[in-house]
C-alpha cells in the first residue's frame, strides 16, 4: 500500500484519499498497484458517500469514451460514491485500453529481467565461489563448508531485497509524480466549472435587473402620459 494513503488517512484527510483514488485509474488504470489502496480506503469513514443519481451511468461500453470519463470524474468529486467508482474500473479498461497494454508489456519486460539478472548472479556466483571453497560434484555446485554458502546466500538476498527496495521507491515517485499532475488537472477543472457557474449566476442577476428597469422606465412614461 503506498504510504501517502496511510498519511492521508491518519490526519483524516478525506479529500487527499479521494484524489489518489480519482488519480489512480489515470496513473493506473489495470488498478493492480492501488487494489491494497482502495480496500483500505473502504474502511475509512466518509471515504465513500451514498450513491447519488448524477449522470446516468452507461451499460453499453460503445459509450465509454473520453467524454464519458471526464463527465464520470467529474460527477465522482460531486458524490464519491463506491458504485460510481466502481463502475469508472470497469471504464477505465475500455477508456485506456492501449496505455493499459503498454503498461502489461513494460511490467512483462521488467520481470523478464529481473529473472535474468537473477539467474547470472547465481552464475556468476557458482563460477566465482569455486575458488573459495565451492566444489563440483555430479555435475553441481555445493559449498564445501555449509556455513559459507549459508553466508553468501544471505548476502544475495540481502542484495535482491536492497534492489527490490529501490525500484518500488522510483516506482513510488514516479506514480506520486503523476498524481500531482492529475490532481492539479482536476482542481483546474473544477476551478473552471464554479467560474463558469459564478459568470452564468451573475449573467441572470442582471438579465433579471435590466428587465426591472425597463418596466420602470415604461410606468414611468405611461404616469407622465396620464398626468
Amino acid at each position: 500500500m503506498h504510504e501517502e494513503v496511510k498519511k492521508y488517512a491518519e490526519n483524516h484527510d478525506i479529500k487527499g484519499l479521494r484524489y489518489i483514488l480519482v488519480d489512480s485509474l489515470d496513473v493506473d488504470p489495470t488498478f493492480e498497484k492501488y487494489k491494497e489502496d482502495y480496500a483500505y480506503c473502504q474502511k475509512v469513514p466518509g471515504v465513500f458517500e451514498s450513491h447519488r443519481e448524477l449522470m446516468p451511468l452507461k451499460s453499453d461500453q460503445t459509450q465509454w469514451d473520453d467524454s464519458y470519463w471526464e463527465k464520470l470524474k467529474m460527477d465522482l468529486m460531486d458524490n464519491f460514491s463506491e458504485k460510481r467508482f466502481a463502475h469508472m474500473i470497469q471504464v477505465a479498461k475500455v477508456v485506456y485500453a492501449d496505455k493499459i497494454s503498454r503498461i502489461l508489456e513494460e511490467r512483462n519486460a521488467e520481470e523478464r529481467k529481473r529473472q535474468e539478472t537473477n539467474a547470472k548472479g547465481q552464475k556468476e556466483q557458482g563460477v566465482a565461489g569455486s575458488p573459495r571453497g565451492i566444489i563440483s560434484e555430479n555435475g553441481q555446485q555445493r559449498p564445501k563448508n555449509p556455513s559459507q554458502g549459508s553466508t553468501w546466500n544471505a548476502v544475495r538476498q540481502e542484495q535482491e531485497l536492497e534492489k527490490k527496495r529501490k525500484e518500488i521507491e522510483l516506482e513510488n515517485q514516479r506514480i506520486e509524480a503523476e498524481q500531482r499532475r492529475q490532481r492539479e488537472r482536476i482542481a483546474a477543472k473544477k476551478a473552471e466549472y464554479t467560474k463558469q457557474s459564478s459568470t452564468q449566476g451573475d449573467h441572470g442577476v442582471k438579465k433579471v435587473m435590466g428587465i426591472g428597469l425597463a418596466a420602470a422606465v415604461i410606468l414611468i412614461i405611461i404616469l407622465i402620459k396620464i398626468l
